[in-house]
């Protein structure tokens, strides 16, 4: 048997959703030695969903029996694929609008994983001071900065709830095909 796009899929969200549960072994209040954890719980989850998603992308290409459909990293490529064969499945079209979308849960989601790979705001840096000792300065990094908002796991379990609701629905309706 081979592993398909779908296997994948339902592998990805099967980790998101066991990162989630753990995070609710964590205690709370949350102490400051669990944070750490906390925050790479969150962010393993938004990691599993995206890459869930990409898959997923793929998998839509593989069901329609897209010639290279492996090589599909994202909605355009997607409904390109498909223009060369006609209309475009309004599963395909469904994610399309949703990735533009700025307020779905899908742009949200992007968004988190792209924020995990910037660097976070500083605070308090005095360069004068740290040129003069040559030493290197300690800095307060402000997690919950303007520039992105603090993950939590109820707004990643949303996404997950409705991602895993858009598959259902879509692999459903394409079963009836």
């Amino acid at each position: 048997m081979s592993i398909t796009n779908y296997v994948i899929v339902n592998q990805k969200l099967s980790c998101a959703r066991a990162l989630l549960r753990l995070v609710n072994d964590l205690p709370t209040p949350l102490p400051t030695n669990q944070r750490i954890p906390h925050t790479a719980l969150l962010q393993g989850a938004v990691f599993h969903l995206i890459y869930a998603y990409q898959f997923y992308i793929r998998e839509i290409a593989e069901r329609r029996q897209v010639a290279r459909h492996l090589h599909i990293e994202s909605e355009d490529q997607l409904l390109a694929a498909f223009e060369s064969a006609g209309a475009p499945p309004s599963d395909a079209l469904e994610l399309s609008s949703l990735r533009r979308d700025p307020h779905s849960w899908v742009a949200k989601m992007h968004e988190a994983y792209a924020a995990i790979g910037h660097l976070p705001t500083q605070k308090d840096k005095n360069a004068v001071e740290t040129s003069r000792d040559r030493l290197i300065a300690v800095v307060a990094i402000d997690s919950e900065s303007g520039d992105t908002e603090a993950l939590t796991q109820l707004q990643i379990s949303e996404w997950e709830k409705a991602f895993s609701d858009l598959i259902f629905r879509q692999r459903e309706v394409s079963a009836e095909y």
